[in-house]
């Protein structure tokens, strides 16, 4: 090629062209490297505050009645995920006792885990028959979700005698451990 004014580029001009545009390409790597460590870095952090609120959904305090004394721990495999455990008072004297599980992993099954435990702290207030709440959660996850998405969940009611009635939404059987 020829310069602008007519002459054509010399070696050393075709050497200082070459360097400039390694240096330049090098500059670009660079940004664009920066720039996918910023995105992995928000990713993360969105990550970090999505689980921060998946675990401010779960129970902190188990001292809701006078005749159980309960505890739980939920440990995502990922950062998030679709498991959700509950417990909470009914009445005076009757807990509900709640395990879910999202079929899934990840931002998708803990955003729908929280709508479970939405549905059921709603639909516990209008009535606390296990059957009421099975059923409600059921229609609304099924108007909610897609095709190939599931929750299971089991339901149980306690009352202050040791009265214990549960429902199971195709979950894993709960074990009954006694002293």
């Amino acid at each position: 090629g020829r310069r602008h004014e007519g002459r054509i580029f010399t070696s050393a001009d075709q050497k200082l062209i070459g360097a400039v545009a390694q240096l330049t390409a090098v500059a670009l790597e660079n940004v664009r490297l920066q720039q996918t460590e910023l995105e992995k870095q928000r990713m993360a952090n969105e990550l970090e505050l999505a689980r921060n609120i998946q675990q401010s959904l779960l129970p902190q305090e188990f001292c809701a009645t006078g005749y159980l004394d309960a505890t739980g721990f939920n440990l995502p495999c990922y950062e998030i995920g679709g498991d959700y455990f509950d417990f909470f008072p009914l009445s005076e004297d009757k807990c509900l006792m709640v395990i879910a599980d999202v079929a899934g992993k990840g931002p998708a099954a803990a955003l729908r885990a929280a709508m479970v435990q939405g549905i059921v702290h709603a639909s516990s207030r209008h009535s606390a028959e296990l059957s009421y709440l099975m059923r409600t959660i059921n229609d609304c996850i099924r108007e909610r979700t897609s095709a190939g998405s599931f929750v299971t969940a089991f339901l149980a009611a306690l009352d202050h005698q040791g009265r214990l009635s549960f429902t199971n939404g195709g979950h894993n059987p709960p074990l009954l451990i006694r002293k």
